[in-house]
Protein backbone atom coordinates (compact mmCIF):
# COMPACT_ATOMS: atom_id res chain seq x y z
CA UNK A 1 0.00 0.00 0.00
CA UNK A 2 1.56 3.25 -0.70
CA UNK A 3 1.65 7.12 1.24
CA UNK A 4 -1.23 7.84 -1.27
CA UNK A 5 -3.59 5.38 0.04
CA UNK A 6 -6.24 7.09 1.49
CA UNK A 7 -5.65 6.02 4.86
CA UNK A 8 -2.26 8.35 4.63
CA UNK A 9 -4.22 11.16 4.38
CA UNK A 10 -6.73 11.10 7.31
CA UNK A 11 -4.84 12.80 9.68
CA UNK A 12 -3.23 16.23 9.31
CA UNK A 13 -1.36 18.69 11.55
CA UNK A 14 -2.07 18.54 15.15
CA UNK A 15 -4.01 15.50 15.00
CA UNK A 16 -1.47 13.59 13.24
CA UNK A 17 1.27 15.11 15.88
CA UNK A 18 -1.15 13.70 18.66
CA UNK A 19 -1.16 10.15 17.05
CA UNK A 20 3.25 10.20 16.17
CA UNK A 21 2.93 11.17 19.85
CA UNK A 22 0.72 8.67 21.71
CA UNK A 23 2.79 5.78 19.07
CA UNK A 24 5.92 6.84 20.26
CA UNK A 25 5.32 6.76 23.42
CA UNK A 26 3.73 3.26 23.02
CA UNK A 27 7.04 1.66 20.95
CA UNK A 28 9.29 3.61 23.40
CA UNK A 29 7.46 1.96 26.44
CA UNK A 30 7.47 -1.86 24.68
CA UNK A 31 11.35 -1.03 23.95
CA UNK A 32 12.58 -0.33 27.18
CA UNK A 33 10.59 -3.45 28.75
CA UNK A 34 11.75 -5.50 26.27
CA UNK A 35 14.95 -4.64 26.47
CA UNK A 36 14.81 -4.40 30.58
CA UNK A 37 13.65 -8.42 29.92
CA UNK A 38 16.36 -9.57 27.88
CA UNK A 39 18.80 -8.12 30.32
CA UNK A 40 16.94 -10.18 33.16
CA UNK A 41 16.22 -7.10 34.88
CA UNK A 42 12.32 -6.77 36.09
CA UNK A 43 11.47 -2.89 37.45
CA UNK A 44 9.82 -2.90 40.80
CA UNK A 45 6.81 -1.05 38.89
CA UNK A 46 6.89 -3.31 36.07
CA UNK A 47 3.09 -4.96 36.08
CA UNK A 48 2.17 -1.39 36.78
CA UNK A 49 3.63 -0.54 33.50
CA UNK A 50 2.03 -3.23 31.60
CA UNK A 51 -1.06 -2.70 33.14
CA UNK A 52 -0.93 0.97 32.00
CA UNK A 53 0.28 0.28 28.51
CA UNK A 54 -2.41 -2.11 27.83
CA UNK A 55 -5.12 0.32 29.16
CA UNK A 56 -4.08 2.78 26.87
CA UNK A 57 -3.08 0.54 24.13
CA UNK A 58 -5.31 -2.63 24.09
CA UNK A 59 -3.70 -5.24 21.94
CA UNK A 60 -0.21 -3.78 22.60
CA UNK A 61 1.47 -6.52 24.93
CA UNK A 62 0.71 -9.12 21.99
CA UNK A 63 3.21 -7.02 20.13
CA UNK A 64 5.41 -6.39 23.09
CA UNK A 65 5.61 -10.50 23.07
CA UNK A 66 5.59 -11.21 19.53
CA UNK A 67 7.59 -7.94 17.46
CA UNK A 68 11.07 -8.44 16.72
CA UNK A 69 13.28 -5.84 18.50
CA UNK A 70 14.47 -4.48 14.91
CA UNK A 71 10.42 -4.43 13.71
CA UNK A 72 10.13 -1.67 17.27
CA UNK A 73 13.27 0.12 16.48
CA UNK A 74 12.30 0.89 13.22
CA UNK A 75 8.49 2.14 14.27
CA UNK A 76 10.09 4.31 16.39
CA UNK A 77 12.35 5.32 13.76
CA UNK A 78 9.85 5.61 11.09
CA UNK A 79 7.45 7.81 13.85
CA UNK A 80 10.29 9.99 14.47
CA UNK A 81 10.41 10.65 10.59
CA UNK A 82 6.53 11.51 10.60
CA UNK A 83 7.02 13.96 13.13
CA UNK A 84 5.72 17.15 11.73
CA UNK A 85 5.11 15.19 8.20
CA UNK A 86 2.21 16.35 6.21
CA UNK A 87 0.33 12.75 6.57
CA UNK A 88 1.17 9.89 8.22
CA UNK A 89 2.03 6.25 7.24
CA UNK A 90 -1.01 3.78 6.55
CA UNK A 91 0.17 1.53 9.72
CA UNK A 92 0.42 4.69 11.98
CA UNK A 93 -3.00 5.74 11.54
CA UNK A 94 -4.97 2.00 11.55
CA UNK A 95 -3.01 1.37 14.42
CA UNK A 96 -4.16 4.15 16.25
CA UNK A 97 -7.54 3.86 15.53
CA UNK A 98 -7.40 -0.08 16.35
CA UNK A 99 -6.39 0.98 19.52
CA UNK A 100 -8.83 3.02 19.58
CA UNK A 101 -12.01 1.32 19.10
CA UNK A 102 -10.60 -1.51 20.89
CA UNK A 103 -10.75 0.33 23.92
CA UNK A 104 -13.65 1.40 23.17
CA UNK A 105 -14.64 -2.16 22.84
CA UNK A 106 -13.30 -3.36 26.16
CA UNK A 107 -14.96 -0.94 28.21
CA UNK A 108 -18.58 -1.00 26.79
CA UNK A 109 -19.11 -3.46 23.66
CA UNK A 110 -22.50 -2.15 22.60
CA UNK A 111 -20.50 0.72 21.35
CA UNK A 112 -19.50 -1.73 18.88
CA UNK A 113 -22.86 -1.95 17.85
CA UNK A 114 -24.39 -5.80 17.89
CA UNK A 115 -22.01 -7.88 19.50
CA UNK A 116 -20.67 -11.29 17.56
CA UNK A 117 -22.42 -14.66 18.05
CA UNK A 118 -18.84 -15.68 19.46
CA UNK A 119 -18.42 -12.27 21.39
CA UNK A 120 -14.92 -11.93 19.84
CA UNK A 121 -14.81 -7.95 19.45
CA UNK A 122 -11.27 -7.52 17.51
CA UNK A 123 -13.31 -8.53 14.14
CA UNK A 124 -15.42 -6.06 14.59
CA UNK A 125 -13.05 -3.54 15.20
CA UNK A 126 -10.94 -4.42 12.73
CA UNK A 127 -14.47 -4.25 10.68
CA UNK A 128 -14.85 -0.26 11.53
CA UNK A 129 -11.18 0.66 11.45
CA UNK A 130 -11.87 -0.77 7.63
CA UNK A 131 -14.58 1.26 6.37
CA UNK A 132 -13.25 4.75 8.62
CA UNK A 133 -9.96 3.90 6.30
CA UNK A 134 -11.90 2.84 3.39
CA UNK A 135 -9.97 -0.42 3.51
CA UNK A 136 -10.80 -3.85 3.46
CA UNK A 137 -10.45 -5.97 6.55
CA UNK A 138 -7.90 -7.83 5.00
CA UNK A 139 -5.92 -5.09 4.22
CA UNK A 140 -6.03 -3.33 7.77
CA UNK A 141 -4.80 -6.91 9.28
CA UNK A 142 -1.72 -6.27 6.95
CA UNK A 143 -1.12 -2.72 8.41
CA UNK A 144 -1.51 -4.38 12.22
CA UNK A 145 0.91 -7.35 11.07
CA UNK A 146 -1.71 -9.34 12.82
CA UNK A 147 -0.72 -12.95 13.14
CA UNK A 148 -2.67 -15.57 10.50
CA UNK A 149 -4.51 -16.89 13.38
CA UNK A 150 -6.58 -14.12 14.29
CA UNK A 151 -7.63 -13.24 10.43
CA UNK A 152 -10.53 -13.40 9.62
CA UNK A 153 -12.28 -16.12 7.94
CA UNK A 154 -13.02 -14.89 4.34
CA UNK A 155 -16.35 -13.67 3.98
Amino acid sequence: MSHDSPASRRLHGRHAGAVVSRLTHKYTEILTLRDAHARGEDPPDVRQRLRALAARFPGALRELDRLPREAIVEKLAQLARAEGAASLAPWMIAIDRYHRWLRVGLRRRSALGPPPSDGRIVPRVLAIVAVELSLTTSEVEDLLGLPSRRRSPPS
